[in-house]
C-alpha cells in the first residue's frame, strides 16, 4: 500500500509514536525502544512538513537530509539542526540487536523525547497556520 500524501496523516502517526515513547519512558527502562520511537516520530513530523509544502519526502531515515530541505521553506527549521543531529545518532544503534549490547542512558532518552516534542509542537503550529 502506498504511503499517504496527506500531511495530517503523517503528523498523527508521528504523534502516536511519541505518545508511546513518552509512556514507555514513564513505565520502563527500554531506552532503546524509546529512542527508536522518538526518531520515528521526528521523521514523520519532518515528512509531514514536506507534504505540507507539496513535496513528496524522500525514502530516508536521515533527519538531517529531511531538515535541510525544509530550511529552504522556513528558516526557523534551522533551530532544530542540533536536535536532529543528536536524535539521528540513536536510530541504527537502537533499531537492531548488536553483538556489543548498548542502551542509551535515561538522560539521553529524556533529551531525545524533549527534542522530539519541541519539533512536534513547532511543526504542528506551522501546519495549522
Amino acid at each position: 500500500m502506498p504511503d499517504s500524501i496527506n500531511y495530517i496523516d503523517w503528523l498523527k502517526r508521528g504523534e502516536h509514536d511519541l505518545i508511546v515513547a513518552e509512556s514507555a519512558f514513564q513505565d520502563s527502562d527500554f531506552t532503546d525502544t524509546i529512542c527508536h520511537l522518538a526518531h520515528q516520530a521526528t521523521e514523520k513530523y519532518l515528512k509531514s512538513a514536506w507534504l505540507f509544502y507539496n513535496k513528496v519526502p524522500p525514502r530516508t531515515h536521515d533527519l538531517m537530509k529531511l531538515l535541510s530541505f525544509l530550511i529552504q521553506y522556513e528558516k526557523n527549521f534551522e533551530d532544530f539542526k542540533e536536535k536532529c543531529r543528536f536524535i539521528n545518532l540513536f536510530f541504527i544503534e537502537t533499531k537492531y540487536p548488536s553483538n556489543q549490547p548498548w542502551l542509551p542512558s535515561r538522560e539521553d532518552a529524556k533529551k531525545i523525547l524533549t527534542s522530539t516534542r519541541e519539533i512536534f509542537d513547532f511543526v504542528q503550529k506551522k501546519l495549522n497556520g
